[in-house]
């Protein structure tokens, strides 16, 4: 444990930009596993650090069905995790950012967030390695949420996920492919998330199509992404709120901030996917607590 936190910390550099609550949170779940702790003192890098995490948020439920996945999408096929709970009222997925991929951290934090409150998660490539290397088709948008609503159809077909709502986490670009595939899926999609996201790049033709429940965060620091933040905002029709987190910057590499997002994240989709006891309950609407209030 004292090694992976001197990684951690030499990962992060200056005392301000630790995450130093992440290794809080290893301690706190991992207090009497001793095999997990083991697997934590591995860790050689930040990214390995929150490999643990997640896989031990995914390991810790003994009816979380999880496998690694391949996903044909316009003629190739990507790679991906599929994490299902027994009891999962619904499944999200992760579109990550330009020059990203599923092993995203940052997402994988969020994943585990969502895990442990019964939410699916599908983190996946959007591009081959091998387009990964054309800059341009980084921020391809078209061809970004064409992935995306392959992967939507292929999830929809699986058995463990067939009849459960599903929603979208998107990243950077990723927040604007989920955007675009959500306008082109309409009420299929019962939620979108974007974090530190470029909504603007999905288009007014999109934005204005989207139906589904859309919560937009934003670092407080991150500030030329806030104002393109604020005008996809004006541009949606239906259900919205942006949040914005004071102190953070683009990344939410700040103590807490990350954490904080995976939480806000975890409740937005919890509320859009009732539990199955709740499904047939009223539609909830769209207010995450009082700090999540709609802001212009």
């Amino acid at each position: 444990m004292e090694y992976a936190e001197k990684t951690y910390r030499a990962w992060f550099g200056t005392a301000g930009r630790i995450q130093a609550d992440a290794m809080e949170f290893m301690r706190n779940r991992l207090a009497k596993d001793a095999a997990a702790i083991a697997q934590l003192g591995k860790c050689q890098t930040v990214v390995d650090v929150f490999d643990v995490q997640f896989c031990y948020a995914r390991d810790t439920f003994a009816h979380v069905r999880e496998a690694r996945v391949e996903i044909a999408a316009g003629g190739v096929r990507v790679e991906g995790e599929l994490a299902i709970p027994a009891h999962a009222r619904g499944v999200v997925l992760f579109a990550h950012g330009s020059g990203s991929s599923r092993r995203s951290p940052r997402n994988r934090r969020v994943a585990s967030e969502l895990m442990h409150a019964d939410v699916g998660t599908l983190l996946f490539d959007l591009l081959t390695p091998e387009e990964d290397r054309d800059y341009s088709m980084r921020f391809d948008i078209p061809l970004l949420s064409s992935r995306l609503v392959a992967a939507t159809e292929w999830v929809g077909q699986e058995a463990a996920a067939r009849n459960l709502p599903l929603g979208y986490f998107g990243a950077s670009t990723g927040a604007a492919a989920a955007l675009v595939a959500a306008a082109e899926l309409g009420s299929r999609i019962g939620a979108v998330v974007s974090r530190g996201g470029r909504p603007d790049l999905a288009g007014v033709d999109a934005l204005g199509q989207v139906t589904a429940p859309t919560l937009l965060i934003v670092g407080g620091e991150d500030h030329n992404v806030i104002a393109l933040n604020r005008q996809a905002y004006a541009r949606l029709k239906w259900q919205k709120a942006i949040q914005i987190v004071p102190g953070a910057t683009h990344l939410f590499e700040e103590p807490g901030k990350l954490d904080r997002v995976a939480e806000q994240a975890s409740e937005c989709f919890c509320r859009w996917f009732p539990s199955p006891a709740a499904a047939g309950g009223p539609q909830p609407t769209f207010t995450i607590a009082q700090s999540l209030r709609s802001r212009h």
